[in-house]
């Protein structure tokens, strides 16, 4: 995997959670219920799928290398 960088734009998370559902190990719910993006942990295409999914469009998934 290179190196991903996954970020959520908080101002447009509505806390729908189908990127956790997707790519769990990557995406969390804050106390809120709004997802939060830690180190890609799971299968690059699982994440860009999850980023795709979003229907706010709140995730970013960029190369960083």
């Amino acid at each position: 995997m290179n190196d991903m960088r996954v970020t959520v734009d908080h101002q447009q998370c509505f806390g729908y959670a189908r990127c956790v559902q997707i790519a769990p190990h990557t995406f969390s719910l804050d106390e809120e219920g709004y997802s939060v993006a830690g180190a890609p942990a799971d299968d690059e295409d699982d994440i860009r799928d999850a980023a795709w999914a979003c229907p706010m469009q709140a995730i970013t998934v960029s190369d960083s290398g």
